[in-house]
């Protein structure tokens, strides 16, 4: 068609999964600035989006007629470092306009960015690790009013979760409420964050079914890549890439212990982070809110400390487990 009218082919998502940059960006965007919807800056360490009573109209196929990607709600490929997980509710559907396949799409890692000035030599994780929470049953329920959570295609992650199942429609995983899936944000805040590589970061977690019973438990691991390289000099790429990480995890008492392995030294300060979106499901298992447990395997025999907002926690000489008084200074 000519200018302004719409040809019939060409990539269309409604909704893309959010990001949050660290800093501001003005809108609209002119050349030579990139498209608004791709990410130019590292991605901050918080951030929540919820989307609610919204009616899809005219979503018809999944794919046009050449090909290309047709849907309501997806994951962002140039959102490679973070994406917050989005929780939907009160969904709803015109009437015969909008198919089932054509409503969400979890997109995969763009190969294109595994090279020495984006990625490096791995995938950019982050879009394996977020989610779309179904907080009602209106997004991949059929209306049945059961929670559950949609995951993107992180075969290393769940290929061996027990309560979780491929949908190929959807590219993704669909586990119920009561998996007890969150994310996990953590971060090296020691000062050379951004020049001394920490990873890739071997994360290791038993998967437990929901029944918790030990039978259908597995081991699920994945690695974690550093943030791309997102900085410029002089005409170049930086070569600087921060050291923040996101990782779905489940959490609750039978989630068991997260092992957070280093290649290297561990940073000497980090921050953790657990969000909650997953654990307040209704269905959710029992204790979720309660947390994680992390392990790390520390190179050098100095003290270190655990602070809960500016309250240190008391460490006593017992195994560590979820409920236990070393964590009673941590709160809610």
């Amino acid at each position: 068609g000519g200018r302004g009218e719409w040809g019939g082919c060409g990539k269309r998502v409604g909704f893309w999964a959010s990001s949050f940059d660290m800093g501001p960006k003005g809108f609209p965007r002119r050349p030579p600035v990139m498209p608004y919807w791709e990410t130019h800056g590292d991605a901050a360490f918080g951030g929540s989006v919820a989307v609610t009573g919204v009616t899809l109209v005219n979503w018809t196929s999944p794919t046009d007629a050449c090909g290309n990607l047709n849907v309501a709600l997806s994951t962002n490929p140039t959102s490679t470092d973070a994406i917050v997980p989005v929780v939907v509710s009160g969904l709803k559907r015109d009437g015969n306009t909008v198919s089932n396949p054509a409503t969400l799409y979890m997109s995969n890692p763009d190969p294109g960015y595994v090279n020495p000035t984006d990625c490096s030599g791995m995938d950019c994780t982050g879009i394996l690790n977020t989610a779309f929470v179904d907080a009602d049953g209106s997004l991949v329920g059929a209306g049945t009013g059961m929670a559950s959570m949609v995951l993107p295609f992180n075969q290393p992650l769940l290929s061996t979760a027990p309560d979780c199942s491929f949908n190929s429609a959807l590219n993704a995983y669909l586990c119920p409420a009561s998996a007890g899936w969150d994310q996990l944000a953590f971060e090296s805040t020691d000062p050379d964050s951004y020049t001394r590589r920490v990873a890739p970061i071997n994360m290791t977690q038993i998967n437990g079914g929901s029944s918790g019973n030990s039978s259908t438990l597995g081991v699920a691991h994945q690695l974690l890549s550093p943030f791309m390289d997102r900085r410029w000099d002089a005409g170049y790429t930086s070569l600087l890439r921060m050291s923040r990480f996101m990782a779905m995890v489940r959490s609750g008492p039978a989630a068991g212990v997260i092992d957070v392995g280093f290649p290297g030294t561990p940073p000497r300060s980090m921050r953790f982070r657990l969000r909650r979106q997953g654990s307040v499901l209704p269905g959710a298992p029992d204790a979720a809110g309660e947390g994680v447990l992390v392990k790390i395997r520390f190179t050098s025999p100095q003290t270190h400390e655990i602070r809960v907002g500016d309250v240190k926690v008391i460490p006593t000489a017992t195994e560590v487990a979820l409920g236990d008084t070393a964590g009673g200074a941590r709160g809610a």
